[in-house]
């Protein structure tokens, strides 16, 4: 069976604050490169893993494609266990 592949994306905070489609390109290591449709779902907290299963490796039953999720920091904002708060100058 295919190997499991991970990769990591960084998204500003306001996309992740709404959720966002993107379009990413992949490059194995043969330089073979992809493209992969990913949803990022709303309010998706940073280090968080997207399982998008059978896009990994290829194989008689293809491997999964993780990816992890960074959200960049914004001054404009701040996270409080559930809450957005906005910065006021």
């Amino acid at each position: 069976s295919g190997a499991d592949h991970r990769a990591e994306i960084e998204i500003p905070f306001e996309e992740a604050y709404r959720g966002v489609q993107r379009q990413i390109l992949l490059a194995s290591p043969t330089g073979e490169q992809r493209t992969i449709d990913l949803t990022i779902p709303a309010g998706i907290k940073s280090g968080t893993t997207l399982r998008l299963a059978g896009k990994g490796g290829e194989g008689e039953a293809p491997g999964d494609l993780l990816i992890k999720v960074r959200v960049k920091a914004d001054p404009k904002y701040r996270v409080e266990g559930a809450d957005v708060v906005a910065m006021l100058d």
